[in-house]
Formats: structure tokens, C-alpha cells, sequence
């Protein structure tokens, strides 16, 4: 498969962006300037994972925010206050009704100690990892069939299982 390169070019305050290598494409959409600066925008890739452009003062202020989101919820479950954590929980993620306050509890342990751990290297894969985590979990009990076929007795170790095709 041959790669496209995707060239943008300012003018007039437009960024025009153009697939090269691809007559047939021709020039693409032109986006304003203030446009980028204002929100990300997706640039989407055949054959590849979209990526995003923004400016590094967006991704700054992204940043911060995720730290700011942190520190507050770490204060709110410093507070002392178990009842307004619980509906702040619920409020922010309605499927944690399907969980035992013990696992509600485990869950909100280790979110924020992934909050923190991703804050802290500029990455929000952990904190998103916990939190598809324990939605795969809930995903599981609120479907009683699929919660009884894994929570039954196992036959044993049925080996090891090949790897995907990709």
C-alpha cells in the first residue's frame, strides 16, 4: 500500500491541506487558522490511526486541566464527606450502580491513583484504561447470561490462546 502525504500549507490565514501523490485527490478542505487554534482537528488517515493537530497551548491547557481534574477529586475523597463521593461517582458514572460498594470503593481507589500516575507522565492511557476496565466489568454483570456462563465452574485450563491475526 503506497502512503500519502499529506501536505498543509498557510495562506491567507487558511490552512489548505493537500493529499500528494494522489492527482486523482486534488486539494482538500481549507480550515481557518483560528479554527486550529480554537479545537483540535482530526486528520484522518486511510489505511491508519486518525491523529489530531492542536496547538501546544491547547495541549498545555489539556494538561492542566487533567491535573486540575485530579487534585480536585483526590481532595473530594480526602474530605471525609463518603456520601458525596458516592453521589459524585454515581453522577460521573451511572453504571457504578451495578457494582457493590466495595467495588465502588476499589474502583474510585484506583482511578484516582490512575489519575494521578497519568497526570504525572502526560498520559491519560492509564486513568482510561481503569476506567473501560470496570465498565467491561459492569458490562458483565448487568447481562445475567453473560455473568452466569463466567461465573460458572471452569473445566480446567483450555491452553494457551493464539495470537490475533492483524
Amino acid at each position: 500500500m503506497q502512503s500519502a502525504l499529506v501536505g498543509l500549507e498557510v495562506e491567507g490565514g487558511l490552512v489548505r491541506a493537500s493529499v500528494l501523490g494522489y492527482p486523482e485527490q486534488g486539494e482538500g478542505d481549507t480550515v481557518g487558522v483560528a479554527a486550529i487554534r480554537a479545537r483540535p482537528l482530526r486528520v484522518t488517515r486511510r489505511g491508519g490511526e486518525d491523529l489530531v493537530l492542536m496547538t501546544a497551548v491547547r495541549a498545555e491547557q489539556e494538561r492542566e486541566v487533567l491535573a486540575a481534574a485530579t487534585a480536585m477529586v483526590d481532595a473530594l475523597l480526602h474530605s471525609g464527606d463518603g456520601a458525596l463521593v458516592r453521589k459524585v461517582v454515581a453522577a460521573a458514572f451511572p453504571w457504578v450502580s451495578y457494582l457493590s460498594g466495595e467495588e465502588v470503593a476499589d474502583f474510585v481507589d484506583e482511578l484516582i491513583a490512575s489519575l494521578r500516575a497519568g497526570s504525572s507522565m502526560d498520559n491519560p492511557a492509564p486513568p482510561a484504561r481503569t476506567i473501560q476496565t470496570w465498565l467491561h466489568t459492569v458490562e458483565v454483570y448487568a447481562d445475567p447470561e453473560l455473568a452466569r456462563i463466567l461465573s460458572a465452574p471452569s473445566k480446567g485450563d483450555f491452553g494457551a490462546v493464539p495470537v490475533p491475526e492483524l
